[in-house]
């Protein structure tokens, strides 16, 4: 490996926290047309609970706009096993703010909840029943008339609502075009059991 390779793999100390201190805003190319620029500023955990402070900076759209914001972020994580968890729970709570005191041409605020439980019902067949619940809000404010499809809450494909099609459960206008919009609010509910067919593919009823 170069002097290049060998620096991206074992960086000296002092490199990681200027880059750090460094916010990258997206650049402005038609390959990073949809991308957005991520800076996590701060991060503390005090045993399963972790609390992070994240800078967003969004893509620069067709008429000129570009979102930028703040995000608040708690999380508690007491799940055995990320991939096929068969007990413990995953719980986050996101505050985030657009506009305003932090820049950017969209005035917006966003509160979410997001929740995990995982009960073992039998060993055999690592038999497992999962009870998931999600809400959320987001409102405009300010100079901001609405708030912009990109940025609302959509459901609907294998992350929450299976069975229904991506982004297929919600407001929809063009008539028989059915396009989703996206909705200010959301509240979502899931139960699920599993078990083992063979190890690692399961079985799941929801």
């Amino acid at each position: 490996d170069g002097p290049r390779d060998a620096a991206w793999a074992t960086p000296a100390p002092g490199d990681v926290l200027r880059a750090m201190d460094r916010f990258r805003p997206v650049p402005d190319v038609p390959a990073r047309a949809a991308s957005w620029s991520e800076w996590l500023y701060f991060k503390g955990r005090a045993g399963d609970t972790q609390f992070y402070m994240t800078f967003l900076a969004g893509p620069r759209l067709p008429d000129g706009r570009r979102v930028a914001g703040v995000r608040f972020q708690l999380e508690r994580d007491t799940r055995d096993k990320i991939i096929n968890t068969t007990q413990g729970n995953y719980v986050t709570a996101t505050v985030a703010v657009a506009g305003g005191p932090f820049g950017g041409e969209e005035n917006d605020y966003r509160l979410e909840f997001r929740s995990s439980q995982f009960f073992q019902v039998f060993e055999t067949h690592s038999q497992v029943l999962s009870l998931i619940g999600r809400a959320g809000v987001i409102e405009n404010y300010g100079a901001s008339a609405d708030v912009p499809y990109y940025s609302k809450f959509y459901l609907g494909g294998p992350s929450d609502l299976r069975g229904f099609e991506y982004h297929d459960v919600g407001p929809k206008v063009g008539g028989a075009a059915n396009v989703p919009i996206g909705g200010k609010t959301y509240g979502f509910f899931s139960a699920e059991y599993q078990f083992d067919i063979v190890s690692p593919v399961r079985f799941a009823v929801f």
